[in-house]
């Protein structure tokens, strides 16, 4: 569950914020100070019942005797989401019962038992049903998105009360039943006002993030434990819990700082009735000198903020349950580590929702368009305005070290394509890793913006640039073109080349089209499909090799036939691209999946017929050898975070260039020789 929609009446600098529309992975409020845009996040934290924010006189816009509103269209409120939350209890009961039965049929083997779990099987089915019926209609449902207004009054006492989308009330304990949880880490972070241990800690939120992520040994065997003993089992387990994640942010914290003095320690307490408390300090042992990472500067915070939150990325494994709201992430930090802090705010928006405000530039270069608006103030009112490259560039100003400290820049698609594009960066020459700035478009339509905000920075200094894009059910040659043909046009049109002579412009755009390169296969997916790569994740090379024999046969027949418009594309993306042969359906919604792999099997098994493969293994095999790898590169993904990685990680540089996956390899060896040279 994330936000959707936002609309802000009322309230602080805003009369009507409009309807502003926000990512689901992350998005960022630029602007000047004192323009809006911490009012921004105040409204959504206000907005939550179980939030430490309060509305106070002063919040009214200007002293306005109207109402404040506040009203969020929340989306991905789907059948799942709803399960696991409004009526979960109810499902996990229903479970237990199912459970049981079938342990009562391993001991006793009665036919009759197996009619009972088919009855309480039936039971759940029609729970499932009737809870999120009531559910939708109680919350007013439409289309897996929930709107709520809130709305608070000045009178007496300050008063809010909220709305669904028929104006029927809903009680704060609905909400909460239904609401994601918000983690808020603020920009003013004062040690006057913030204590580890406090409940009004935003540093104790995000240990209790991490902690909520870690796994616990605790067994207990079935042996019954006294209110005391329980306390004492969960106190020594959170705190063997709290030393493992205390290692790791000492280990982020000390990259961050170049050195390897500084300790930071984690101790708990936990009482069952109170929750748990988190003391924690950072020790310099080079003067044994221990404080209170609260009471240090917001640049120290800072760095063990981004600490934290790499660690969080390093251990999660969850699906998305938190909203995070973030005031200046990038406050008091060197460049590289703001460059740090975005990669890592992106890494956690693949689960999370996260949300920022944001001075640097440097931050933002990551983002796409769509996911950053600016905040303006005209007349004492804030507005939200779309923006543009120029816009981000006069509005945050661009500094030449904002450019000069990289000395390469690399655009690419998705999260796949950074994984393997930085992973060889790394392999070839792991001293420029941090010197060159590659760049998570997150869709082929977001590298026009991208490149246009990066080539407008990059005019008057020479920084070798690779845009990089899949060639997907198209023919590279013609994206080629086409996407140079709308960065160059867009281009022309701003004022910095009205100077140019005919051969200056001329010699620009030649290089602006040959940094763009269109790979010859589908995806970077493809390049992995190789016997050199898979052969561990296979029970048997034989059929390991007939199965991707299997595939490219098929791979190669149905792209030639939707290149050449005798097949939907949506055809080739849903059975044939390279994805579904090492992942299965990881984009889809995990109530379809089941669905969506019956349709891929039966979709396949049809082409047994005509099966070219000259081997003595086809359909089923492939189908066998598959499962088989997707089901072995998901614990590469719980273990490593990235099987491309992984893989990449594990071969020499000229193993890797003997296969595929050379291609790719000479782009980047390309641009890594300019930079040398």
């Amino acid at each position: 569950m994330y936000i959707k929609r936002l609309r802000i009446k009322n309230y602080k600098s805003f009369l009507d914020s409009g309807e502003i529309e926000v990512k689901k992975d992350i998005f960022a409020f630029i602007g000047q100070n004192n323009t809006g845009k911490s009012a921004i996040l105040d409204s959504i934290q206000v907005f939550f019942p179980k939030c430490k924010k309060t509305i106070a006189g002063g919040d009214f816009h200007k002293n306005t005797t109207e109402d404040i509103n506040i009203e969020i269209c929340f989306g991905g409120v789907d059948e799942d989401y709803l399960a696991s939350t409004v009526y979960n209890d109810k499902i996990e009961k229903q479970n237990i019962k199912i459970k049981e039965l079938f342990k009562k049929y391993e001991n006793e083997q009665d036919e009759k038992i197996l009619s009972q779990i088919q009855k309480q099987q039936e039971k759940l089915d029609e729970l499932k049903s009737t809870e999120y019926s009531s559910a939708v209609d109680k919350y007013k449902i439409y289309d897996d998105e929930l709107y709520i207004n809130m709305v608070a009054s000045k009178g007496g006492k300050i008063t809010k009360k909220y709305y669904n989308k028929q104006d029927e009330e809903l009680k704060d304990a609905d909400l909460n039943k239904i609401l994601p949880e918000i983690k808020v880490i603020p920009a003013l972070r004062d040690p006057k006002t913030e204590s580890t241990a406090g409940n009004n800690s935003y540093l104790k939120d995000l240990i209790q993030m991490l902690d909520e992520e870690s796994k616990t040994n605790i067994t207990l065997e079935g042996n019954i434990l006294s209110y005391n003993e329980i306390n004492e089992v969960l106190s020594e387990e959170t705190k063997r819990r709290c030393n493992s994640l205390a290692e790791s942010i000492t280990s982020y914290y000390n990259q961050a700082v170049g050195g390897n003095e500084f300790k930071v320690v984690i101790d708990a307490s936990v009482n069952i009735s109170k929750g748990t408390t988190y003391y924690t300090t950072i020790t310099d042992q080079t003067t044994g000198i221990s404080n209170d990472i609260l009471n240090c500067g917001t640049g120290y915070q800072s760095m063990i903020i981004l600490s934290i939150l790499e660690t969080y990325v390093q251990i999660s494994q969850s699906q998305t349950q938190y909203i995070l709201l973030i005031e200046e992430p990038e406050v008091y930090l060197h460049p590289e580590l703001q460059r740090r802090m975005i990669d890592t705010l992106i890494r956690i928006s693949d689960n999370n929702q996260v949300v920022f405000t944001s001075h640097s530039p440097i931050t933002v270069s990551k983002l796409a368009g769509d996911n950053i608006k600016l905040v303006e103030k005209q007349n004492g009112e804030a507005r939200i305005l779309c923006i543009s490259p120029k816009k981000i560039i006069n509005e945050l100003g661009i500094k030449p070290d904002d450019i000069l400290y990289y000395k390469g820049i690399i655009f690419v698609e998705g999260k796949d394509d950074y994984e393997v594009v930085v992973s060889l960066i790394n392999k070839i020459d792991n001293n420029l890793i941090d010197k060159i700035n590659v760049i998570q478009a997150h869709s082929c339509q977001n590298l026009k913006f991208y490149a246009n905000a990066e080539l407008l920075m990059n005019i008057n200094f020479n920084i070798p640039v690779l845009i990089l894009r899949d060639s997907d059910v198209k023919d590279p040659n013609v994206l080629k073109e086409s996407l140079y043909g709308e960065i160059a046009a867009t281009l022309l049109e701003e004022p910095q080349f009205l100077d140019f002579e005919e051969e200056e412009l001329t010699n620009k755009k030649d290089k602006l089209k040959s940094s763009i390169y269109v790979l010859l296969e589908h995806s970077i997916e493809y390049y992995f499909i190789e016997d050199k790569f898979l052969y561990e994740f296979a029970s048997d090379l034989e059929e390991l090799n007939c199965a991707i024999e299997c595939y490219e046969c098929q791979y190669r027949k149905q792209l030639r036939e939707a290149l050449n418009g005798n097949n939907q594309v949506n055809n080739f993306e849903a059975y044939f691209q390279p994805k579904r042969f090492l992942k299965g359906y990881p984009d889809a919604k995990e109530r379809d999946r089941e669905y969506k792999e019956k349709s891929f099997k039966d979709r396949w098994e049809r082409l047994s017929d005509d099966c070219q493969c000259e081997n003595k293994y086809k359909i089923d095999n492939y189908l066998k050898v598959r499962d088989e790898i997707i089901e072995n590169v998901k614990r590469i993904y719980i273990s490593e975070n990235s099987f491309f990685k992984y893989i990449i990680n594990k071969h020499s540089l000229d193993i890797l260039k003997e296969s595929k996956l050379n291609e790719v390899i000479q782009l980047v060896q390309g641009l890594i020789d300019e930079i040398r040279n």
